[in-house]
């Protein structure tokens, strides 16, 4: 292999490397199919000293992520698809990694050899760099600090930590969350302010991903606007990343929902005196709502998400099949429409963990959902992929009858501006149909039986959270 600026050094010496683990770590993977599961943690291709033990490693990480089986035949495939396979030196080469294998037994140990071998690179590569600078006279100094310590501690943050809990600590700190809860100190969930989805769900949980899904004009942009309104009502801060509408357009839901004026008076400037003197005496609310109408990658919405972490307390997306992935990644893993959708879900789900909060997605559903009878969406209808269902923990489905021409119900009621709830999937809980009511001029839902606002009286506001630009 041809050496490069990473591994030759003006001291020399060879960089660390152990290229005899290596090949054990590689084979014992392609021998044992719950191999790479057990040492994904520790490492990944770049931890690797070779070229071609990256190539081979990243065509293994990729069938895993595609939810296929690895064995020499599929990694010989996969790498060959690349075209890489004469560059990590042909499947006989694979062959005799496999070869040399007669325990998996010690592979994590292994793995971690080889992780370390990866972080004294890392160490000898950056810290040559700052030492080449720190001799140039050229060099400003204190940024060249300032960037030592950033270039370390990327360093430090990618050294893999033990995640494993006993049951005894996460009892420990589940009894505490209970009693907090009991004693009314913090809310199970995040309330959305409608009682009728509340006293179902809970409130929205801390890890959940949540799909509000429905065909176009049924109210989801407008349901999310509401709860995230009314979560800013009890002084938590949100943040919208919004891929269908435009900041203004976001503003002309909030302010229509607020004030209690037409939206559409709003955006087509025929605002009458009474209208426009309530948007003039309009109170802001100081509790932030972040807003982005950017159509960043999923990839750039989790660093950003990030970063945001302990600043907000939900993210709401609008919506999920608009998101893209990074053009690097597709290619790289040569994924399809569907499996992009997939990546995407289980990226909203991991943000959901990672930043420790509720993340509400909205979601189209396929044209089909408009052709059956009933009307009322269900799991299937989902558009693009099944993943979105088997990674959300509650799919909510937005209903209008009256859009559907259907003016009274089983019970000859009339269904003027009703909107059933229809929640096909609680993972932690029952599926059930609530019953809400949507102004559409304002943008606004609200109970059947009993004021939004009346029980908005009720919740209990939590002024715990900073209100500091996020970025």
């Amino acid at each position: 292999m041809k050496a490069s600026a990473m591994e030759i050094f003006t001291f020399g010496k060879v960089a660390p490397q152990a290229i005899d683990l290596e090949e054990l770590v590689i084979g014992a993977a392609l021998i044992e199919s719950h191999v790479y599961l057990e040492v994904s943690d520790i490492i990944s291709a770049k931890c690797f000293y070779k070229e071609s033990h990256q190539l081979i490693w990243s065509a293994i990480a990729e069938l895993d992520r595609l939810v296929q089986p690895i064995d020499l035949m599929t990694v010989t495939e996969k790498l060959r698809n690349r075209n890489e396979l004469d560059l990590v030196g042909g499947a006989y080469v694979l062959s005799e990694i496999t070869s040399r294998i007669a325990t998996v037994a010690n592979v994590r140990s292994h793995a971690a050899i080889v992780y370390e071998k990866y972080i004294g690179r890392q160490i000898i590569e950056k810290g040559t760099k700052i030492v080449t600078a720190a001799y140039d006279s050229t060099t400003d100094l204190m940024q060249l600090s300032e960037k030592s310590v950033v270039d370390f501690q990327s360093i430090i943050s990618d050294i893999p930590t033990n995640n494993l809990t006993t049951d005894s600590d996460l009892m420990d700190e589940t009894q505490v969350f209970i009693d907090k809860v009991f004693n009314k100190e913090i809310p199970a969930g995040l309330k959305t302010a409608i009682y009728s989805i509340d006293s179902m769900l809970g409130g929205l949980r801390n890890g959940e991903l949540i799909i509000m899904a429905a065909r176009p004009s049924m109210g989801k942009s407008s349901l999310m606007v509401q709860i995230a309104l009314n979560l800013q009502d009890q002084d938590y801060p949100t943040a919208i990343y919004s891929y269908e509408m435009s900041k203004d357009q976001l503003m002309h839901k909030i302010l229509a929902n607020k004030c209690e004026v037409d939206s559409e008076c709003i955006t087509n400037g025929t605002l009458n005196r009474t209208d426009y003197d309530k948007i003039k005496a309009f109170k802001r609310n100081p509790t932030p709502i972040y807003i982005s109408d950017k159509s960043i990658s999923v990839d750039a919405l989790f660093n950003q998400c990030l970063k945001l972490k302990g600043k907000i307390k939900c993210l709401f997306v609008d919506y999920l099949q608009l998101i893209t992935v990074n053009s690097d990644v597709v290619r790289s893993m040569g994924m399809n429409r569907e499996q992009q959708v997939g990546y995407i879900s289980k990226t909203l789900k991991r943000i959901a963990k990672e930043v420790n909060i509720p993340v509400v997605a909205l979601a189209q559903l396929s044209r089909t959902a408009a052709t059956e009878s009933s009307k009322i969406p269900e799991l299937h209808h989902l558009r693009e992929s099944g993943s979105i269902e088997q990674d959300a923990d509650v799919v909510l489905f937005p209903h209008r009858p009256e859009y559907y021409g259907q003016m009274t119900d089983e019970n000859g009621d009339d269904t003027t501006g009703l909107c059933l709830i229809a929640c096909k999937k609680n993972r932690n809980g029952k599926t059930f149909l609530a019953k809400t009511k949507f102004i559409n001029k304002y943008s606004m839902f609200t109970d059947l039986e009993q004021s939004n606002y009346q029980y908005l009286q009720h919740l209990t506001p939590i002024n715990n959270y900073t209100n500091e630009e996020p970025f």
